[in-house]
């Protein structure tokens, strides 16, 4: 009677719940297309598929429960491997096959497609906002470098997708789970450090007035997620780096230049000693030929 009552009753209503959450899922993406910081509608329903998941795994390991699923109960006598990870379980939990895996599948799958709903807008909006920031690079290269002590403003080309950037950043935090929050975080951060490296770290050419302002704008950019790590720059490698080189002084950067000005394919010392260098400074993801074609755009004049 209890198997009857899971199969006939129990598995149609929660499939039906699952369907009714993917619809309302659809709406919540409309929805938040409308303005900056409107997450609330796509936040209830991550809350709600992460509490589900979490008491539908509970349940499906208990009896009698635990018995209608022959592939659970065997791997636990057994111990062998038979889960996946499901993300909307803490931590992407990994889960042996049990009578509600099906609808645990559709619910991580709703999620996933919520939070990449999230990172595709958030950094699409990213994007076109710093269209003008990345076209007005050419001003870079002829910027005055200040010698008053003041302290140095992003930017404001870059001002206003920053300041949307972070509106949404906290508008997510505040509504979603914080595992679903890392994971959405950590992919935008990633997409905006290729963003940079594409649109502007590989063509910008900088006087020294602009290498500070550069760096100051992608330090900027850097810690607009300090809010979800003690170490963002972790997620955004290229413009931490990036920055490491901007730093340098003049004679350090003329010293780098001439360490690299052998291509380091013609010499394996050479290949040595450039990747040296650059691990000495804190550099590991710039490879030697993008650090050198970086200073050598980088003019003392």
């Amino acid at each position: 009677a209890q198997q009857r009552l899971l199969h006939e009753v129990q598995l149609p209503l929660l499939r039906a719940f699952a369907a009714e959450l993917r619809t309302r899922a659809s709406s919540a993406t409309l929805l938040s297309d409308e303005a900056v910081g409107e997450w609330g509608a796509l936040g209830a329903l991550l809350q709600t598929i992460f509490f589900c998941a979490q008491l539908l795994s509970e349940w499906q390991e208990t009896d009698p429960l635990l018995d209608f699923a022959p592939d659970m109960l065997q791997s636990r006598v057994t111990g062998s491997e038979q889960a996946e990870a499901v993300s909307c379980l803490p931590g992407g939990t990994a889960m042996a096959a049990g009578v509600f895996t099906p609808v645990l599948r559709a619910l991580d799958s709703i999620a996933s497609e919520l939070e990449e709903h999230a990172i595709e807008r958030v950094g699409a909006n990213f994007s076109s906002g710093c269209r003008r920031y990345f076209h007005e690079r050419r001003d870079l290269r002829f910027l005055p470098l200040l010698t008053s002590v003041v302290e140095l403003d992003v930017s404001p080309a870059l001002s206003e997708p920053l300041s949307q950037l972070r509106t949404e950043l906290v508008a997510l935090q505040a509504v979603a789970p914080p595992a679903s929050m890392r994971r959405v975080w950590q992919r935008i951060a990633a997409d905006a450090d290729s963003l940079f490296a594409e649109q502007l770290l590989r063509h910008v050419q900088l006087s020294p007035g602009g290498a500070v302002q550069l760096c100051r704008d992608l330090r900027a950019v850097i810690e607009s997620f300090a809010r979800f790590s003690s170490r963002p720059a972790t997620s955004l490698r290229r413009l931490h780096e990036s920055c490491q080189l901007l730093e340098l002084s003049a004679a350090e950067r003329s010293r780098m230049l001439r360490l690299m000005a052998t291509p380091a394919e013609h010499s394996v010392d050479g290949s040595t000693a450039q990747r040296k260098a650059l691990t000495d400074l804190g550099i590991h993801v710039i490879s030697a030929a993008e650090g050198r074609d970086f200073l050598s755009r980088m003019h003392n004049d």
